[in-house]
């Protein structure tokens, strides 16, 4: 018996070394036909294998194919929805042994898949399987068996929504599913790569069943870790607009996703050298998405996130030739928005700093209210606020700012000690640009207290012409360096597009005093401005060639021309205060010409602190009152008189 037993397991040894054999070298060709039909049953979509199909035994049984496709749906843009230049499909033998089938893993290489939408929003990955009648196989399908694992590695992965004309790419490094099977929550970790950014994710899921029923309440759950070194190359792909110099991004958060919200939270970016954390949710529970978020950063720099901002503040024709375009007010009604943002320290494009700085916007069915505070030692320093409606397609800014040290506004290379206080409210109406100007209504204060401001600061606020200005009357201000503000004023009226100045433009430095009036067309940033100045005891400059005469002021605030016009001979019209006055002997010119700037300083003027002047009327009154009143006197001491007499 021994014997007998020990021959059969010796047999029994040797005939599974043959059956190992012979499936390792067999050639499966023969039954791929079988396998595809097999395979197109379970998927629901035609699936082809035109390379080898060969099986490998080893802890598992390993079914390998080469050159791998699923058909895509009939109305997709091409004719396969993915494929793939090698499949393995790993069997665990045990299980199979008793008649189970279950998949321990499928290995995916050199994928391409293609997932795309049409008009109606029905994705291609849907399977619209025939309605079975009792005379099919097998009755519109076959049951999915479940699967441990699915492994994709070095693979191309692209979605297409309806609207768009060209797929969006991903390339996968690398993606691990576990636990994949329709009753499991699947466990996921991947590595994306696109267009210079890298995407490492891990998480876990609720079973894929909650997801494809309309019953279902799937979750997911994933830390995220994203890097890109060019992300304005991946706005583009997502059909995003950012300065071709946006800074690299380095960012991870916590995010979760359910069929009606996205949530991120723990949020820590990195883009350059700024930085932003906080939460962000995204809830399509309402008739409109809703956007919360609360974020804070350290130090957000906007010259470094959006570069160019610093050049000239003066818009010229050419970026002024898209204004006539419809502003989007319709998109104030897309979503609503809660979103708040504080900013210990804010880069400017000017080149200066803002501390302690909270935004907040709340957009409610298409009405925006935006509010920016800046405080500093706990008192507010700048109040932005800014209001638009939809349906009246109407627009209200107003400024506020209290003693700010302008070197925190432009930086101190330009400007030092000097502080500003400004108030400003204005309002317009409108489809475009264009007809919000032409409507734009308010007013403008601003004061400019003592400091001391370098060439590159006057010419970036004021487009050149404070520079031009100071250059006419005193030529030796630049050249001496750094020039000694004393006081800067700026008093005007915004009425149907028309900035007027009714002797509302003050200057004045160590070197020269100059008092302006006139008119801004911000519609066309036209400029008719007049100015007196007068020269404060400057050696190497004739001060006869500008008194009595006024430094005129035309153009575009991108191209001002000045020049010299005597009173006389002045020529061209100045509105003031809605009405159109000539050179010569016009309210314009007389008022600037008996302005006395020994008696006043053109700041004051310009603020309307100076006492008025009485008419010549009132002094003639003046006069006969004197007179009266002595004569009275006189009168009253001669009567006096002769009463002593008569007495």
């Amino acid at each position: 018996m021994r014997a007998a037993l020990k021959t059969l397991g010796i047999l029994s040894i040797v005939l599974i070394g043959v059956v190992v054999t012979v499936l390792y070298f067999a050639d499966f060709r023969a039954y791929r036909h079988f396998v595809t039909d097999e395979l197109s049953e379970i998927v629901g979509r035609r699936v082809r294998v035109d390379g080898a199909v060969q099986l490998r035994i080893g802890r598992a049984l390993h079914l390998v194919a080469y050159d791998v496709g699923v058909a895509n749906s009939a109305w997709g843009s091409r004719l396969e929805m993915a494929g793939a230049e090698r499949v393995v499909v790993s069997l665990p033998l045990l299980p199979l042994l008793r008649g189970e089938i279950g998949i321990a893993a499928v290995v995916i290489e050199g994928a391409d898949v293609l997932v795309e939408w049409d008009l109606s929003g029905r994705g291609n990955w849907q399977i619209e399987r025939p309605r079975s009648d009792g005379a099919g196989k097998r009755g519109g399908g076959g049951s999915v068996p479940r699967i441990e694992r699915i492994q994709v590695r070095d693979s191309r992965f692209a979605y297409r929504p309806a609207s768009a004309d060209q797929a969006t790419v991903l390339q996968v490094e690398q993606l691990d599913l576990r636990s994949f099977a329709a009753g499991s929550s699947p466990k996921f970790a991947a590595t994306v790569a696109m267009t210079g950014a890298r995407l490492v994710a891990s998480g876990d899921a609720s079973p894929l069943r909650s997801w494809f029923s309309e019953e279902g309440s799937p979750e997911l759950r994933a830390q995220v870790e994203l890097q890109a070194a060019k992300p304005s190359s991946i706005a583009t792909t997502l059909g995003i607009e950012l300065p071709p110099r946006f800074p690299a991004v380095n960012l991870a958060g916590q995010l979760s996703a359910t069929r009606q919200t996205l949530e991120a939270d723990g949020i820590d970016a990195r883009l350059g050298g700024s930085d932003l954390s906080g939460q962000l949710s995204l809830s399509r529970a309402e008739d409109r998405p809703r956007v919360k978020a609360a974020l804070r950063s350290d130090r957000l720099d906007l010259e470094e996130l959006f570069p160019g901002g610093s050049e000239r503040l003066v818009a010229d024709d050419e970026h002024r030739s898209g204004d006539a375009a419809p502003l989007p007010w319709g998109s104030l009604s897309l979503a609503n928005l809660d979103l708040s943002i504080e900013v210990e320290s804010l880069g400017l494009h000017t080149g200066g700093d803002l501390e302690g700085v909270l935004l907040q916007v709340r957009l409610e069915d298409g009405e925006l209210d935006l509010r920016s505070h800046t405080t500093r030692g706990g008192q507010e320093k700048i109040a932005i606020e800014l209001a638009a409606d939809q349906k009246t397609e109407r627009a209200d800014l107003g400024v506020r700012a209290r003693e700010i040290p302008m070197e925190n506004l432009f930086g101190q290379g330009t400007v030092r000690q000097a502080k500003a206080t400004a108030d400003i409210r204005l309002s317009g109406v409108g489809p475009s640009i264009d007809t919000v100007r032409r409507t734009l209504a308010g007013e403008i204060r601003i004061d400019v207290g003592r400091g001391t401001f370098s060439e590159p600061f006057l010419d970036r606020i004021s487009g050149d012409i404070v520079g031009q200005l100071i250059d006419l009357v005193n030529p030796v201000d630049w050249q001496s360096g750094p020039t000694q503000f004393i006081c800067g004023v700026v008093r005007g009226k915004v009425d149907k597009g028309i900035i007027e100045f009714p002797t509302g433009l003050a200057m004045e430095t160590e070197n020269v005093r100059i008092l302006g009036a006139g008119s801004v067309d911000a519609t066309t940033t036209e400029i008719d401005l007049a100015f007196r100045s007068d020269p404060k005891g400057v050696t190497g400059i004739s001060v006869t060639s500008v008194v009595d005469k006024l430094i005129r002021l035309r153009g575009t605030l991108a191209d001002p021309k000045v020049r010299i016009d005597p009173m006389g001979t002045a020529g061209a019209a100045i509105r003031v205060g809605g009405a159109v006055m000539t050179g010569g002997l016009s309210l314009l010119g007389e008022g600037l010409l008996r302005y006395d700037p020994d008696d006043h300083s053109p700041c004051q003027i310009a603020k309307g602190l100076t006492p008025k002047k009485k008419s010549v009327a009132g002094e003639v009154a003046d006069s006969a009152r004197t007179v009266g009143d002595a004569v009275g006197k006189g009168l009253g001491a001669a009567g006096d008189g002769l009463k002593r007499l008569l007495r």
